[in-house]
């Protein structure tokens, strides 16, 4: 019996320190899943807001439009500061259709991620995670576009990679980190009403 205990012992013991290094997989189905390298993670982010930015191009005039989920902790300006950024590009997209977007200036969309922590305040550099560095990209969906102050937007992030990097402010440089970062996003829903962007 001593044996049999012995034995069954260390064979638990072992199956743990050969699972205990194991990361949890991203799940594909999972409402607002957020994954760091693998590991799955939560954020204090508050409501989605939605903005339209005008912009002025020699006598005309051109829009842009974000949804952002704003850090609870941080704030910056007269809108809180992002935590998850999402802008996109209407003409690129089919309403009701999955749209692919890859890093690049002519994608349909980009999603970025700016954290809590892991800035160098003291170096001005922020810690920046983006579908628009490296291999990043994903798939939105828009369900309900009303491109007008006061008009309403519904859609989908359904996936997103986003690489980190640090971004310097003063000199606009960008430094790839020792050590690479990953933040996978599946599933992020948004349903806002249209308010003018800050600028």
């Amino acid at each position: 019996m001593k044996n049999y205990f012995h034995a069954a012992f260390w064979t638990i013991y072992c199956v743990l320190l050969l699972t205990a290094g194991c990361s949890t997989k991203p799940d594909p189905s999972k409402e607002f899943g957020m994954y760091f390298n693998g590991e799955e993670n939560t954020s204090a982010l508050d409501n989605p807001i939605g903005l339209i930015q005008e912009h002025e191009a020699g006598f005309s005039y051109s829009y842009s439009y974000s949804i952002i989920f704003p850090l609870k902790k941080a704030f910056s300006g007269p809108v809180p500061r992002p935590g998850v950024y999402i802008e996109f590009t209407p003409e690129r997209i089919n309403l009701g259709e999955e749209t692919p977007f890859e890093a690049g200036s002519e994608s349909a969309a980009f999603v970025e991620y700016h954290p809590v922590t892991g800035h160098k305040v003291q170096e001005a550099t922020l810690l920046v995670y983006s579908t628009r560095h490296g291999d990043g990209g994903g798939k939105i969906r828009l369900d309900v576009f009303e491109p007008r102050l006061g008009g309403r937007i519904k859609g989908t992030i359904i996936q997103a990679t986003l690489n980190g990097y640090y971004e310097d402010m003063e000199k606009m440089e960008i430094t790839e980190l020792e050590q690479p970062r990953k933040l996978e996003l599946f599933n992020w829903s948004f349903d806002v009403i249209l308010q003018r962007g800050p600028f």
